[in-house]
């Protein structure tokens, strides 16, 4: 990965560290930032956030990490480094509020963690900036298959799928690009767990 995309990296390698550490530490280490409502209507309101920073298997996080790592450096190239973090922690809690509220509607109780919800939020960062065609967003051809790959993977192929997250990260991303990305782009830059 290029230098100019330094929130990216750290985001990647903050995700590989975590898991490494869960893979050592095991069970209680996942358990202490996972996804989990009856601890969420507790007040550990944190775990909006931790559970973004989890992963329940290899597959999990390279899925997730290898789709960031595609996207998310056109994305931080475009928006500006600050941005970018805003667009992706918000989008991950805002996934997670969403999967949270849907376990409140439903009545159905799971742990959930990942990072799918923030990816989603990039995903749907790169479709508006797109749309709106903002200055420095390259779009690199043959990083769409990738995107639409990961898209039906991470949708269809695995298990436990924590559908709520995906669907509220990609429309919270979405919206907040809509806000703060103008069209001349980014102003920091010169040019079972259910898997969220």
């Amino acid at each position: 990965m290029k230098n100019d995309s330094p929130v990216t990296l750290a985001i990647v390698l903050m995700n590989a560290v975590m898991f490494l550490a869960s893979v050592t530490v095991g069970e209680a280490f996942v358990s202490a930032g996972v996804m989990d409502f009856e601890l969420v209507s507790g007040g550990q309101l944190y775990r909006l956030l931790t559970a973004m920073f989890l992963h329940g298997s290899i597959d999990h996080i390279v899925g997730n990490m290898l789709f960031l790592f595609a996207m998310g450096e056109m994305v931080e190239r475009a928006a500006g480094h600050v941005k970018y973090a805003v667009i992706y922690i918000l989008a991950g809690i805002a996934g997670n509020a969403v999967s949270y509220l849907y376990e409140m509607i439903s009545g159905i109780r799971y742990s959930s963690l990942g990072a799918s919800g923030a990816v989603y939020g990039i995903f749907g960062a790169l479709i508006v900036m797109s749309i709106k065609k903002v200055s420095g967003i390259n779009i690199v051809k043959s990083r769409i298959p990738l995107a639409i790959i990961y898209c039906l993977y991470s949708s269809f192929a695995m298990p436990n799928i924590d559908y709520a997250a995906h669907i509220g990260g990609l429309l919270f991303g979405m919206l907040l690009t809509a806000l703060l990305v103008k069209k001349g782009g980014g102003d920091d830059y010169s040019e079972v767990y259910y898997y969220g």
